[in-house]
């Protein structure tokens, strides 16, 4: 069966009733309700019921014995022909199943989130609106608890740093450091206002983009073509004010740089204050669903000027906001295992520093206690700036480096092309 025609539905069912590792890592997510036809409704309940009470999967026999018995107590009859017919079709596929078992919390979530839009449908028609945002959340929070964590001392195994994938800033002075983060991480830039934050987070998807992963740029200030030719500044080399004259030349150029990187960039473009941490899953899992296209990388341009998920957060005191907002952004990346960007403002104390430092972060510290990587960026002369490790979980801190910015291309130039 190939993927693209695959009845994930049948296919999990199917694993539930015949793979004894399947059943003990899908027990705990799957509910019969995910399954659309009633049938399999039925037999996954079975399925489920028995799991549960003896621990161990039932088979062929006690299936058929079990499903007689719920069909007769609640329909007050025997088991229609359908109902063992659909038991006979379950036969796995071997040859999808690492495909299933792989995609099995997505497929978990996805019909979560469906039910939960149905359910607040009739919410909202009741008048409940508050109870809404916690029925969104326990569907996202599907397939959380999937894995029961390292075991010790039975998975003894020292972790390395170099065994983690990470997403590198191509700086060499910061990346031998260990000033990058890995997947369900958060990094932010720290500067004043027109210093190079957004020339910094373009420099990172560049880099994204070499190490071939898959991102969304989400901008909450500049208008989505704005950001989209400042990119292609960046990839062709040709001056942002001379692009429209250069069209040609920077088609062939973005096309051959993006061919060649391997990696790729969605922009997407959001009101400021007019979207939360929630428009963004929902739009990380639209492109899944339409366009099978699997997000590895989120930047976000920037947090302060997004709207809390959590409804009871507008009551808070701005700086309390402001953290949970960034507790909000780090949660999505634990949430779908990708690496997050961000960047911050920095308040009126950093022009009179030498170097922009984590006291000078705006409005809130809470920002920097929920992040995984601060670097902040403090202007040196036209074309330079100082990048400075401010928070570091990996590796040390208060480490820097000179950066030189072609502003015309919103280019950062390694040593050896100044």
């Amino acid at each position: 069966m190939s993927q693209e025609r695959l009845d994930m539905q049948q296919e999990v069912l199917s694993l539930l009733l015949y793979d004894d590792q399947f059943i003990k890592e899908a027990s705990g997510i799957v509910k019969p309700e995910f399954f659309q036809v009633d049938y399999q409704k039925a037999i996954c309940e079975v399925i489920l019921d028995h799991y549960e009470k003896y621990r161990k999967r039932p088979t062929i026999a006690e299936i058929r014995v079990q499903l007689k018995e719920k069909l007769v107590g609640r329909f007050g009859r025997g088991v229609e022909e359908e109902y063992f017919n659909t038991l006979d079709t379950l036969v796995p596929d071997e040859s999808t199943r690492e495909f299933v078992i792989e995609h099995l919390v997505h497929f978990a979530r996805n019909r979560s989130m469906q039910l939960a839009l149905d359910q607040a449908i009739t919410l909202r028609e009741q008048g409940q609106l508050d109870a809404i945002p916690d029925l969104m959340q326990r569907a996202l929070n599907v397939g959380l608890t999937v894995s029961t964590g390292i075991h010790v001392p039975q998975d003894v195994k020292v972790a390395s740093s170099f065994d983690e994938e990470l997403l590198l800033l191509g700086i060499q002075d910061l990346d031998r450091n260990f000033a990058n983060i890995a997947r369900q991480e958060l990094a932010f830039f720290m500067a004043l206002p027109g210093i190079g934050k957004s020339t910094a987070l373009l420099n990172v998807a560049r880099q994204a983009i070499i190490q071939r992963y898959k991102g969304v740029y989400y901008t909450f200030e500049l208008a989505e073509k704005v950001v989209a030719n400042r990119f292609y500044s960046m990839l062709s080399g040709v001056p942002y004010r001379e692009l429209e004259h250069n069209r040609l030349k920077v088609v062939r150029e973005v096309e051959q740089r993006m061919n060649g990187m391997g990696g790729s960039l969605i922009i997407k473009e959001f009101p400021t204050k007019g979207a939360s941490i929630r428009d963004i899953e929902r739009h990380i899992e639209m492109l899944w669903q339409k366009e099978n296209y699997k997000v590895d990388y989120v930047i976000i341009d920037n947090a302060d000027i997004m709207i809390p998920a959590d409804r009871s957060a507008f009551q808070q005191q701005k700086h309390d906001q402001l953290q949970t907002i960034y507790e909000e952004c780090r949660r999505l990346a634990q949430r779908l295992n990708i690496f997050t960007w961000t960047a911050s403002q920095a308040n009126r104390e950093a022009y009179a520093s030498e170097v922009v430092g984590v006291q000078s972060v705006a409005e809130s510290l809470g920002k920097v206690k929920t992040a995984d990587l601060v670097i902040s960026i403090t202007k040196k002369t036209r074309d330079r700036i100082y990048l400075s490790v401010q928070k570091n979980r990996r590796g040390p801190i208060e480490i820097g480096t000179d950066v030189l910015i072609d502003p015309s291309t919103f280019r950062f130039l390694h040593k050896a092309d100044e």
